[in-house]
C-alpha cells in the first residue's frame, strides 16, 4: 500500500480552492477522500515491476472528471510526473476534457495529442524536481502511435527509463478492450484488435505503472477474464453529490419521483413516427414539445433575475433519440419542425381563432402537468404565453449525428434548443439544462451499457426536476428500471468488497451485460431460475470438514427435523450464513464456487422483490459415491423426490442442504459432510459472471 506524503501539497491546494468554488464542500472533501483511497492503491515511485489496473466507478454524468484531476493533483504532490489521460475518439469530448484539466492542473504541463514535438521540455517536467507532465490523447490509433512514439524518445532521454506512470483510461469500456477477444476463444492465433494493442504498448514502457479505467458502466469490465491486463484488482466507488439526479429518481419504485416524471409513449405512436411513409406527429411527441416550451418559459421567467445565474446558463434544451439511424434522424425533424410551425402560428396574435384554442389548449395542459410537481410559485400561464409569443421564433432545432459534418457537438446559442441524434448524443456527452427527453429506442435485445449511456437526462439536475420530463415506452421504462436494480446491486457488493476480484452483473429479460466480441464465451457463466447449482467436487476430507459438518448440524439441527418434507422459509441472511459453512474444491467442473454463490446471494437480498426470503429443503443419511480416480465430479446432487420442491417458489432462492454418510465404503473419508444445492429464483433477473476465477 502507498504512503500518502502530503495532503496540502500546491496542486491539491490550489485545486481545492477551485473545487469550493463551484462545488459544495462537502462533496468536494468526498472526492477528494476518494483520491486518497486511489492513491493507496498506487505502486510506490521507488517500486520496480509492480504494475496495478484498478476502476473509478461513478454514475453516469456524476462528475467523475473532477475525480480524476483531484487523483492526478495528488499523486503530483507525492512525487509522481507522469500521466497519460486517454479520452473517447471524439474531438469535443477530448477538448472538453484537456480542458478541464488545464483549468485544474495548474501546476502541471499538459500536452495535447498536436503537441508532442516538446520533447525536452517534457524530459525536464519528468525529472524528480520538475512538476510533472500530463499527456493527453484520444483513442484513435494514429495518435496512440504517436504517442507511443513519444515515449520512446523520453524513455531513450531517460537513459531507458521512464518514471512510475499513471495511466487514466476515460470511458475504459467503450474502446480499450480486445474487440477480438470472442474470436481468440475459438482461433488462438488471433491477433489483439487494434486500439487495445496499442494501449497495451503503452502500458508495456513503464517499469511500474497504475492503469486507472474510469467508467459509469464497467459491465464489460467486470467479465474480463480474472489475471487480464483489463479486469480492474480493485475499485474505488466515486459518489455524486448533491444536486445529482441519477436512475433512483426516474426508475426506482421505491422513490415517489418515478411517476411523477416519467411519461408513456405508445409502439403505435414510434411506428407513426418512424414507420410510415409519410411520418405524423405524435401525440405524446407534441405533448413532450408543449412540456418543454411551458417548461423553459417558467424558468425563464424564475430564474432571469437571478444574479448568480449567468446569461449563458438561461439557454434549455430538448433530446429527441430514438434510433441511431440518420434516416430515422431526418423524420423525426420533420415531425417535430412541423409541430413547432403549429406553435409558431397558433401563438401569433393573427392566428385563426381554432388554430389559437387548439394550441392554448395543448400549452396549458402542459402548464396543468408542471404544476403538480412546483417547488416554487409558477408565474401565471397568460405570462408563459406572452414571453413564449416573443421568443419561440429563436428555437434552435439541432441534428446530430455524422451527416452533419459542420456541427459536431451541441451549440446552445438560443433560449430553447431541440436536439436530434442517437449515438453522438450518447457516451460522454453532457447535455446544457435538459428538461424534457423523448426515447423511444428500442431492439429486440439491449446491451446494458449502452442503454445506461443513453440516459442523458441523469446528472446535476436538481434545480430544473420541478419541469423536467422524461418520454418513453413501458418496455423501455422496464428496461431502464432492470438496469438501475442491477446497478445499485452492484454498488452494494464494491461498497462492501472494493478489492474483491469476483462481481456479478445482473441482468434481466431482453438485455445482455455488454457486447460480445469484446468477452471471452468460455469464461463466462449465468445463473438462472430454476437452474440447480452445487458443487461437482465438495471437500469431504475429515481435517477440513468435520468442524463445518458439527457447526452445520447445530444450526440445521433445531429448525428442520427429518420428519419434515416441505420447505421451510428462511431469511438470505440465514442462507448466507449455510452457505459459508461448506466448501468444495475450485478444481471442480460446474457453475458452483463458493464465493460466487456467497456475493450473488448478497446481491439480492437487500432487493426489495425479494423481500430477504429464501427456501430451505434439508435432507440427511443420503449415500452418494464417487469415483475413485482423482478426476471426478458429481453429475447430479438433488434426488427425484425433491425436484417438484425446486419448483414450488420459484419467485424466491431455494437451498437444498443433503448430508452425506461419507462411509470409507463409499470412498470417502468416514466423515459426514453437506453438500449444497441452491436453486435461483426464477424470476426477471439472471447473475452473469466470470467462470475463471473458479480454475485458480
Amino acid at each position: 500500500m502507498n504512503t500518502i506524503i502530503t495532503d496540502r501539497g500546491r496542486n491539491i491546494t490550489t485545486l481545492q480552492s477551485s473545487l469550493l468554488r463551484r462545488m459544495d464542500p462537502e462533496d468536494a472533501t468526498r472526492v477528494v477522500l476518494r483520491a486518497k483511497e486511489l492513491f493507496q492503491n498506487l505502486p510506490a515511485l521507488q517500486s520496480v515491476g509492480q504494475n496495478k489496473q484498478g476502476l473509478m466507478l461513478g454514475l453516469v454524468q456524476s462528475g467523475k472528471t473532477t475525480a480524476l484531476t483531484i487523483a492526478i493533483a495528488l499523486a503530483a504532490d507525492n512525487g509522481y510526473r507522469c500521466f497519460i489521460v486517454l479520452t473517447p475518439d471524439i474531438l469535443w469530448l477530448y477538448n472538453q476534457t484537456i480542458g478541464r484539466l488545464k483549468n485544474d492542473l495548474q501546476g502541471l504541463e499538459i500536452e495535447g495529442k498536436d503537441q508532442w514535438e516538446g520533447t525536452l521540455i517534457a524530459r525536464s517536467s519528468l525529472q524528480p524536481t520538475g512538476n510533472g507532465i500530463v499527456f493527453v490523447s484520444t483513442k484513435n490509433a494514429t495518435m496512440l502511435q504517436n504517442l507511443i512514439d513519444t515515449l520512446d524518445e523520453l524513455k531513450a532521454s531517460l537513459d531507458g527509463n521512464l518514471p512510475v506512470g499513471l495511466i487514466i483510461d476515460d470511458e475504459a469500456d467503450q474502446a480499450s478492450l480486445d474487440t477480438r477477444a470472442n474470436q481468440r476463444a475459438r482461433r488462438s492465433n488471433v491477433a489483439p484488435g487494434r486500439t487495445n494493442d496499442l494501449i497495451t504498448q503503452i502500458r508495456q514502457h513503464f517499469g511500474s505503472h497504475t492503469y486507472l479505467q474510469v467508467t459509469a458502466t464497467p459491465q464489460a469490465l467486470f467479465l474480463q477474464d480474472m489475471g487480464g491486463l483489463y479486469r480492474p484488482e480493485f475499485t474505488i466507488l466515486i459518489e455524486p453529490g448533491k444536486g445529482y439526479i441519477g436512475g433512483n429518481t426516474f426508475f426506482s419504485l421505491e422513490w415517489e419521483s418515478a411517476e411523477r416524471l416519467v411519461r408513456y409513449v405508445s409502439d403505435e405512436e414510434l411506428s407513426m413516427l418512424l414507420d410510415s411513409r409519410s411520418p405524423q406527429t405524435p401525440e405524446s411527441l407534441k405533448k413532450a414539445l408543449s412540456m418543454f416550451y411551458v417548461g423553459a418559459t417558467i424558468k425563464y421567467l424564475q430564474e432571469k433575475d437571478e444574479q448568480e445565474i449567468p446569461e449563458s446558463d438561461l439557454r434549455y434544451t430538448f433530446l429527441c433519440h430514438i434510433s441511431q439511424r440518420k434516416n430515422d434522424h431526418t423524420k423525426a425533424e420533420n415531425a417535430i419542425r412541423t409541430y413547432f410551425r403549429r406553435l409558431q402560428e397558433g401563438i401569433n396574435s393573427a392566428a385563426s381563432a381554432d388554430l389559437r384554442n387548439s394550441v392554448e389548449q395543448d400549452l396549458r395542459a402542459a402548464y396543468e402537468d408542471l404544476s403538480k410537481t412546483k417547488t416554487n410559485q409558477l408565474p401565471s400561464f397568460d405570462k408563459v404565453f406572452e414571453e413564449l409569443q416573443g421568443f419561440i421564433t429563436g428555437t434552435d432545432i439541432q441534428v446530430l449525428n455524422s451527416n452533419n459534418v459542420e456541427l459536431n457537438q451541441p451549440r446552445y446559442e438560443r433560449r430553447y434548443n431541440i436536439l436530434i441524434g442517437g449515438n453522438k448524443l450518447a457516451r460522454g456527452v453532457t447535455i446544457d439544462n435538459l428538461l424534457v427527453t423523448y426515447y423511444g429506442r428500442q431492439t429486440k435485445r439491449t446491451n446494458m451499457d449502452t442503454m445506461l449511456q443513453h440516459a442523458r437526462m441523469y446528472g446535476y439536475r436538481a434545480k430544473h426536476l420541478d419541469v423536467t420530463r422524461l418520454y418513453v415506452t413501458p418496455a423501455v421504462e422496464e428496461r431502464f428500471r432492470l438496469i438501475n436494480e442491477s446497478e445499485q446491486a452492484m454498488r452494494r457488493i464494491i461498497e462492501r468488497y472494493p478489492n474483491e476480484e469476483y462481481r456479478g452483473i445482473l441482468i434481466g429479460a431482453n438485455l445482455s451485460a455488454t457486447r460480445r466480441n469484446v468477452l471471452n464465451p468460455n469464461n463466462i457463466g449465468v445463473y438462472t431460475g430454476g437452474e440447480q447449482v452445487f458443487p461437482r467436487r465438495p471437500i469431504y476430507k475429515r481435517a477440513e470438514i468435520q468442524e463445518r459438518t458439527k457447526q452445520l448440524n447445530q444450526l440445521l439441527d433445531p429448525i428442520y427435523p427429518d420428519s419434515r418434507k416441505e420447505p421451510l422459509q428462511i431469511t438470505l441472511e440465514k442462507m448466507i450464513d449455510l452457505v459459508k459453512l461448506t466448501k468444495s474444491d475450485t478444481t471442480g467442473n460446474g457453475l458452483w464456487n463458493d464465493s460466487m454463490v456467497i456475493t450473488a446471494l448478497e446481491t439480492i437480498k437487500n432487493d426489495q422483490r425479494y423481500n430477504n426470503t429464501g427456501f430451505l429443503v434439508v435432507r440427511r443419511n443420503r449415500g452418494l459415491t464417487r469415483d475413485k480416480d482423482n478426476i471426478w465430479y458429481f453429475r447430479a446432487v438433488l434426488g427425484p423426490e425433491d425436484l417438484p420442491l425446486a419448483r414450488m417458489n420459484k419467485e424466491y432462492p431455494t437451498l437444498f442442504m443433503y448430508r452425506q454418510i461419507g462411509a470409507r465404503e463409499d470412498d470417502w473419508d468416514n466423515t459426514p459432510f453437506w453438500i449444497p444445492v441452491l436453486v435461483p429464483a426464477d424470476d426477471r433477473l439472471v447473475l452473469m459472471f466470470n467462470l475463471d476465477l473458479e480454475r485458480r
